[in-house]
């Protein structure tokens, strides 16, 4: 249903969407995310740009399970926890509103901030100005080109958003 308005919706480990969410009896399908039963969904961010893409992040310490991305409204996932350290994802947010470049998303954990994008292998540590501490939550400010990250414990911290460093032409 690109390009229509889709309606997500997670509890624990459960995740539903309505392709009709506007008609007077909205239906509901219930899709599976592959997580461990005892791990949860802790947060759910929606491509501004392509409303059929959509990243979880997942709390707990199981191994290899902590960020799912889904291209199809949630029929199926891919993980994308790479090499994320095995400690709990909490909030998740895109970094831009226009996919350039596509998938380009920030991930707050347990000990800080990570990024990545289609065009990076595996995750990179973002510590830009940000402390080392679990982030409960992020914000973007697309206007301005500001992340902001909710702490525990050390407040609300604001960065520029990621930069891939200028290759070296000799």
């Amino acid at each position: 249903a690109q390009g229509s308005t889709n309606l997500y919706i997670t509890n624990g480990s459960n995740f539903w969407v309505s392709f009709n969410p506007l008609d007077e009896t909205p239906t509901w399908n219930q899709f599976s995310v592959p997580i461990d039963p005892n791990s949860f969904i802790s947060a759910m961010a929606v491509n501004p740009a392509l409303r059929t893409e959509i990243w979880i992040t997942v709390t707990g310490y199981f191994e290899g399970t902590k960020v799912f991305r889904s291209q199809n409204s949630g029929l199926t996932w891919n993980n994308l926890s790479l090499s994320l350290p095995n400690v709990p994802a909490y909030s998740i947010v895109f970094a831009n509103n226009t996919n350039s470049p596509s998938g380009a998303v920030y991930v707050g954990t347990e000990i800080g901030v990570f990024y990545t994008d289609d065009g990076i292998p595996d995750w990179v540590p973002f510590s830009n100005g940000l402390p080392h501490v679990p982030v409960t939550d992020l914000s973007a400010n697309y206007f301005l080109g500001k992340l902001k990250a909710a702490t525990y414990g050390r407040g609300i911290w604001a960065s520029d958003f990621y930069q891939t460093c200028p290759s070296l032409v000799l």
